[in-house]
């Protein structure tokens, strides 16, 4: 439970992108570990923000947030390195 007094738990739900870059790179086009991922991403929020501010996350399940293919993707490599060398 919550360290408030009054004791109130609020439930956030949290719908997390995973564009074909990452699929394809980060977890080797394996939705098992996407998912893995996933799961332990919500565990790791838990344990961070029920206890200490009463904030409780629960990842949005849904496999359209998971995108499989390269002509599906939301976001290409390109600008991504293109924003991060502009800014550093």
């Amino acid at each position: 439970m919550p360290n408030d007094p009054e004791g109130i738990l609020y439930l956030y739900r949290l719908a997390v992108l995973i564009d074909y870059h990452d699929f394809a790179n980060t977890f080797s086009s394996d939705i098992k570990q996407v998912k893995d991922f996933l799961l332990n991403l919500e565990v790791f929020l838990n344990e961070v923000y029920v206890r200490d501010i009463g904030v409780k996350f629960s990842i949005v399940a849904d496999d359209r947030l998971i995108i499989q293919e390269a002509t599906k993707q939301l976001y290409d490599q390109t600008s991504r390195r293109d924003i991060i060398e502009k800014f550093y």
